[in-house]
């Protein structure tokens, strides 16, 4: 019996995100069909060319195999515990050009690695500190 998916989703493992996300991913048509990866600071690992990252890779790899996923969608968030313990951001707007900096550079080697997949590239601003009011946004 043959399963698959159009999407594989990579998101960071932050508890705050769940809620919100998962009524997103309930509009978007995304709940039954995609594979979920979560893992702190998302596809921060892959940006870092980080032994983590190499992980991911293979997970997004394994999808494709398997499930015959076709996109990957990267969702990074503010507020992120993952880059907040490695870099000290002036302020909201610089803390999300460097994130959305490392979403493309992951994307690029996604689509090297993987030719026939696409990409795209979400962000998620916690209007709050509980994750209760959650803005979404596609990065292009």
């Amino acid at each position: 019996m043959s399963h698959q998916c159009t999407h594989v989703l990579v998101r960071c493992m932050d508890f705050r995100l769940t809620r919100e996300m998962n009524k997103w991913m309930e509009a978007q048509g995304y709940i039954g069909d995609c594979d979920l990866v979560s893992l702190a600071g998302a596809a921060k690992v892959i940006a870092d060319d980080s032994e983590p990252g190499e992980m991911l890779l293979g997970q997004i790899a394994l999808s494709a195999k398997l499930h015959h996923s076709h996109c990957v969608v990267l969702f990074h968030h503010s507020q992120c515990g993952a880059y907040a313990a490695e870099y000290t951001f002036a302020d909201a707007v610089a803390e999300k050009a460097k994130q959305v900096a490392d979403m493309k550079k992951a994307a690029e080697i996604i689509k090297a690695k993987n030719p026939s997949m696409n990409v795209k590239l979400f962000w998620a601003n916690l209007r709050d500190d509980s994750g209760r009011e959650i803005e979404f946004e596609e990065i292009l």
